[in-house]
């Protein structure tokens, strides 16, 4: 099969092969790992996540449990990595660890980096620590706790997180499979301007899978992708192409 699209700006390990050109549908999704850390805004622009219609089903540990630190004052760190007093460099930091961008790479600093972006209310944080916790990046592998920190990430505007929530649905990644879940959450990184998500959903109604099938909104949600730069909703909307005429 030839491959139809570059990799995403995210460093993701596999894009979902464009459903319309399968015998039988798949999912909705590929999964993203991590949000870009340079473009992501100090503050969140109120009024643009819309709640969820289906709650999260299983007991997720709340992050809020987490043994409480002081964000600026980190014995893991002190002393002998550069230090952060804020969310976005630490958010940084994190990732330089992570890529070995200026820094050794060592994904267990990246995680302390995350969590303490976290911990300072960074989205793009509380994304990352829980995808690579969620995955066993860096740290032994907690479905429970990764989830608890991407619906923190989501519920504070990350449209990466969210999708990655739907994709744990979809995909009975440490959840029950739900996808109805799925595909709200994937609503709900759209209406975040993910547009990864957007395709997602898009791909959810044309094959029916946790909402009722409907051509009409798939092409509405797989264009809305496609012109938040996915290459991937673009390449969908070309394959699957016009409704047929009434």
């Amino acid at each position: 099969m030839r491959r139809l699209s570059p990799r995403l700006r995210f460093p993701t390990e596999a894009l979902l092969a464009v459903a319309a050109m399968l015998a039988t549908p798949t999912g909705c999704s590929s999964n993203l790992e991590h949000q870009p850390v340079a473009s992501v805004p100090t503050s969140v622009p109120e009024g643009r996540v819309t709640e969820s219609t289906t709650p999260l089903p299983g007991p997720l540990k709340d992050p809020k449990d987490e043994p409480q630190r002081d964000p600026a004052v980190d014995p893991a760190i002190a002393g002998t990595e550069p230090p952060c007093d804020d969310g976005l460099t630490c958010a940084k930091l994190g990732r330089q660890h992570e890529l070995g961008d200026g820094l050794p790479p060592d994904t267990a600093a990246a995680l302390r980096y995350y969590l303490k972006a976290c911990d300072f209310g960074e989205r793009t944080g509380c994304n990352n620590f829980g995808y690579m916790t969620l995955n066993g990046v860096g740290t032994a592998p907690d479905a429970r706790r990764g989830l608890a920190y991407l619906e923190k990430a989501c519920d504070l505007g990350s449209g990466a997180a969210c999708h990655n929530i739907g994709y744990a649905y979809e995909n009975a990644q440490g959840v029950a499979r739900d996808l109805d879940v799925a595909a709200d959450m994937f609503r709900r990184a759209c209406v975040l301007e993910q547009a990864s998500g957007c395709r997602a959903l898009g791909l959810c109604y044309h094959y029916g899978l946790g909402v009722a099938p409907d051509r009409q909104k798939a092409r509405v949600y797989l264009r809305r992708g496609c012109e938040g730069g996915d290459a991937v909703a673009c390449d969908t909307l070309e394959e699957i192409g016009p409704l047929p005429a009434p």
